[in-house]
């Protein structure tokens, strides 16, 4: 049901009829039987759902700063439903093209003389709600095609370790028909940034090396879903992401030092600025920038601060870049020699490089003094030069390392495929980041060349999150509880790796930022702070002999606790 400017409104059938008439409503089905089904409309009230099979196989929708979180929670439910049954007549009228809905829009969208406000715009056309597609498509591509053929799938008992033909190729076909949200966009560079990206994910699933499969499975699905293979997209080197807040001080000159230092015949990048509410003419000379380097630079803009780690997922899920680089507006870097390090990495096959950095405090009247890195990070790294360590100490080393995400350059592939975004809170979301990045990487490397020069300004100069003594600071418990759990999720905790390295570094690092935290927490917090942290401490404790069954336990959003078998048991 849509409504008319007059008052009155039009009822149409619902757009996927092609997929529902082929569905049986006199027998049941499944994806097996009738993949046809996941091509319905994916909407969650379209559905009613038993409540043991959600329970069971742990249904939920997919969490993140996105929209399109419907596809992920409906292609979840119909992999594990064994038997759907279908009514053939209608119970619901949709109301669509309300302001709020991603249909309001879309239907804007096709107005040629639509006139929008600028608020408008951010709101429903940005780079930031297209990008809200692909996470969610990759989770869906991750369910399909498990990385080893011991894996575990939750759902239809007689499913293959890999999804059958017939529906990963529905799988394709739904991406191909993705096609119409890039069409509904407004501006060419977003239309033809979303179309890139779709193209980027079609072949990323179409021939995974770590995936184990029957003979002539991937030729089978390319010849099936029309893929050709050597027309992959050429992909961009480096995608470099920024969030910034109040920096028109310098931001233009950061930004042309960037652009001079990258530029070089055959390397290849991409910038995205995300301004997160700045008061000053920040976002002015951005939109300026933008319009001069409309090829390789993408803005958007928040409206409001939210926090440099919700900033930064905006754009994540667009990156076409081989590797990604984390900027802090605030700080200098030699772009020179990250563009070296991505031609290192690139050649030599890294997922996840670290870094050395310098540190420059930078005082009142421009009395600036450098210095090397922090003691802890300067020891790690000595350490690790005077030998030839393995893949465990290597991974040991640098998760010990400060959380701050300049100081590693990261594989895209690595951050789709493990699903690494930063964590949602204003302070210590980088504690997700890193954590969740170098956990999944398979093939890290320290790379002895300084990019970034970290500065620490006095507090007359510039105001710093790291010393923010106020209620903020109790945002240390979501980050540490949602870290925790993506963590034993993805399995970081489990086997050898995770029993020897990975769990006893994360108990250590709990324990030594609830330490640092507690002393930037006002007083009258202090009792429920020691409470929480109590709680925290004493869920690893109890979980210490075996870390892996961290994953049957949630976070409720201050407090864990096992994941229910039962409603009833929800308390």
């Amino acid at each position: 049901v849509m409504p008319l400017p007059n008052g009155n409104v039009i009822s149409e059938p619902s757009y996927d009829l092609q997929h529902w008439s082929e569905i049986p409503a006199d027998i049941p089905f499944n994806i097996i039987t009738h993949p046809r089904v996941l091509r319905t409309s994916p909407v969650p009230w379209r559905k009613m759902y038993r409540r043991k099979m959600l329970l069971k196989y742990n249904v939920k929708f997919p969490e993140g700063d996105y929209f399109y979180e419907d596809n992920g929670f409906h292609w979840s439910t119909l992999n594990s439903a064994g038997r759907c049954s279908k009514i053939d007549r209608v119970l619901f009228h949709h109301r669509r093209a309300r302001k709020g809905q991603t249909s309001f829009n879309f239907n804007q969208a096709d107005g040629e003389a639509v006139v929008m406000s600028m608020e408008w715009f951010q709101q429903y056309t940005s780079l930031a709600k297209i990008g809200g597609y692909f996470p969610n498509v990759h989770r869906i591509g991750r369910h399909l095609f498990p990385e080893t053929s011991d894996t575990q799938r939750q759902g239809i008992d007689c499913l293959p370790p890999v999804a059958p033909i017939e529906v990963a190729t529905t799988y394709y076909q739904f991406l191909i028909a993705s096609a119409w949200i890039g069409k509904k966009q407004i501006t060419r560079q977003m239309r033809e940034k979303f179309f890139r990206r779709l193209d980027q994910v079609r072949h990323h699933w179409t021939g995974q090396d770590n995936v184990v499969v029957p003979k002539g499975y991937w030729q089978s699905l390319n010849e099936t879903a029309n893929i050709n293979k050597a027309a992959r997209p050429k992909q961009v080197d480096l995608s470099i992401i920024m969030p910034t807040v109040n920096v028109a001080d310098f931001i233009y000159d950061l930004l042309d030092s960037m652009y001079a230092q990258l530029f070089r015949p055959g390397f290849t990048f991409e910038i995205f600025v995300i301004d997160d509410g700045s008061t000053d003419d920040t976002a002015n000379i951005l939109r300026d920038f933008a319009d001069d380097h409309k090829h390789n630079f993408y803005f958007m803009s928040t409206g409001k601060s939210n926090g440099a780690g919700r900033a930064r997922n905006l754009a994540i899920p667009l990156i076409e870049g081989r590797y990604v680089y984390f900027v802090d507006a605030d700080d200098g870097y030699d772009f020179s020699a990250l563009a070296e390090a991505v031609i290192f990495a690139t050649e030599n096959k890294k997922d996840l490089m670290l870094m050395p950095y310098s540190v420059e405090y930078v005082g009142p009247d421009s009395r600036n003094t450098k210095e090397g890195m922090m003691k802890s990070d300067d020891r790690i790294w000595t350490q690790i030069l005077e030998k030839e360590p393995s893949h465990l100490e290597q991974k040991e080393a640098a998760l010990a390392l400060i959380n701050y995400p300049w100081k590693q350059l990261t594989s895209s592939k690595l951050m789709f495929d493990a699903d690494v975004f930063f964590g949602p809170t204003k302070v210590h979301n980088d504690v997700q980041f890193h954590w969740m990045s170098i956990g999944a990487s398979q093939n890290l490397h320290f790379y002895d060349k300084v990019i970034c020069t970290h500065r620490i300004f006095d507090s007359s100069v510039r105001g710093q999150l790291t010393k923010v003594k106020d209620s903020a600071r109790m945002t240390v418990f979501p980050a540490l509880g949602m870290t925790q759990r993506a963590l034993a999720k993805n399995g970081n905790f489990d086997g050898e790796e995770g029993e020897k390295i990975a769990f006893p570094q994360w108990r250590k690092f709990t324990k030594g930022l609830l330490k640092w935290a507690k002393g930037r927490v006002p007083d009258d917090l202090k009792e429920s702070y020691d409470r929480q942290a109590d709680h925290l401490l004493q869920v690893l404790d109890r979980n210490s002999t075996d870390p892996g069954e961290l994953r049957t336990w949630a976070y409720w959003g201050d407090r864990f606790a096992p994941v229910p078998k039962r409603i009833s048991e929800i308390v």
